[in-house]
């Protein structure tokens, strides 16, 4: 592009602008198809051509594994959402969503949606092409039945209102959703069950359930959480492992994109060790065990050793042993680096180590015993390619190098990033 850009704010460094006009496009440039696109702070990309978006997110992983790791290793194209076929190949990629609500100074109406960038001034979403058909109809209904019961919604400043958030789980498997609305208060005022009882008759629906967040924050969940309502079980399938998730667990929100990583490592694993070898895993940060489950009913691992420090997903992880019968498998609850430590003392060894780290990446003692523990092979997956620059260069140092480094687009429109490294002693 050229663009008449007016600066805002000018540090040592860099600075920061707001494009007044574009005088000339550049031929990566389209019209976005959302038309929330130029308030909405959700999608950041939906200007750039679909192409273009691959190439800047390998070239993205690139230029940070160099400047933050000095590593010099030939990043792979970024693997595509391509799962389904026109223009709209893009729908329906995420498969959480959570939206604050607000009410409308006009007509009173609530409405529900996502923040204009870098603001928290509510933008209504009527229909959210990230969301998928099953969402967006939902939340129609939502507004609607909220507005005949008259519930009042939060205020950030004045910290009063009922209605803060509501969450969204959308089982592909089952094609159902789970519904958490996060209230400020500690328990469900009476007005409020009835509008709860009439959010279950809604199709879609399977689960709701209430968070309680009185607290003034801008964190979206409180520590509490109760399910008023199960139809059935919520289960998500990767492959033919099941996996029952709650509320408050850690599961990725792209599931068809995670079942290509997972097959990619199961692939290279089948690959690399022959079928007279029998594994011993270790996975940590598992979450309700999607990565160690998913390859634990693999016919070559002997043990999985799994590691989660938050409660629902462990309770769910072990709910998820039952639900697909592997009797292999244990979890550890409690932070990495403690279990870690334990694990050395024991003279523990992994064939295969396993580490999904949140934003933050690891830590560098973590990685330290890691490195200690893991026999032949790390799979690392970072949805943040800084930290995991920092962390693979503290690797590489240390005996592993990267024999597959490839970048998956699971959050598309976005500039976010997931990135599958294996690494082999």
């Amino acid at each position: 592009d050229e663009l008449k850009v007016i600066l805002k704010n000018v540090n040592k460094n860099f600075a920061y602008g707001e494009i007044s006009e574009i005088i000339s496009s550049s031929q990566h440039r389209i019209k976005p198809k959302c038309p929330y696109a130029k308030v909405c702070g959700s999608c950041q990309w939906g200007f750039i051509r679909y192409e273009t978006q691959l190439q800047l997110k390998k070239q993205i992983v690139q230029e940070a594994l160099k400047k933050f790791g000095n590593i010099d290793f030939e990043v792979e194209p970024t693997f595509p959402h391509c799962f389904l076929s026109g223009d709209d190949f893009l729908s329906g990629c995420r498969q959480k969503i959570q939206m604050p609500f607000g009410k409308s100074k006009n007509s009173k109406k609530i409405k529900a949606g996502y923040y204009e960038a870098k603001t928290h001034k509510l933008i209504n979403i009527n229909f959210c092409y990230q969301a998928g058909n099953a969402v967006n109809e939902t939340l129609k209904q939502i507004k609607t039945i909220a507005d005949t019961f008259n519930i009042e919604v939060y205020n950030e400043k004045t910290h009063k209102g009922l209605l803060r958030h509501v969450l969204f789980r959308h089982s592909l498997f089952l094609n159902k959703l789970m519904v958490t609305f996060v209230i400020n208060e500690e328990k469900i005022p009476k007005k409020f069950q009835n509008f709860l009882k009439q959010i279950q008759t809604i199709d879609y629906v399977s689960s709701v359930c209430v968070n309680f967040n009185t607290l003034k924050t801008n964190v979206i969940t409180g520590k509490r959480t109760c399910c008023i309502y199960e139809q059935e079980p919520f289960v998500e399938k990767l492959g033919d492992t099941f996996f029952k998730i709650d509320s408050n667990s850690f599961f990725q929100v792209n599931v068809r994109m995670f079942e290509q990583i997972l097959k990619s490592v199961k692939d290279y694993i089948d690959s690399r060790f022959d079928d007279s070898t029998y594994l011993s895993l270790l996975d940590a940060y598992c979450g309700v065990g999607s990565f160690g489950l998913f390859l634990a009913n693999n016919k070559k691992v002997k043990e999985l050793f799994a590691v989660e420090k938050e409660q629902s997903s462990v309770e769910n992880f072990k709910e998820n042993l039952k639900l697909n019968k592997i009797e292999n498998a244990y979890i550890f609850s409690g932070n990495v680096f403690d279990i870690f430590e334990n694990f050395q003392k024991e003279n523990k060894l992994f064939d295969v180590s396993i580490i999904d780290p949140p934003r933050a990446g690891s830590d560098e003692k973590s990685l330290e015993n890691l490195v200690k523990l893991t026999k032949k092979t790390i799979i690392y997956l970072s949805c943040n390619p800084v930290t995991l620059a920092r962390d693979l260069k503290y690797l590489v140092q240390n005996g592993f190098h990267p024999i597959k480094i490839k970048p998956y687009d699971m959050f598309a429109n976005t500039y976010h990033i997931e990135t599958l490294v294996i690494l082999e002693r």
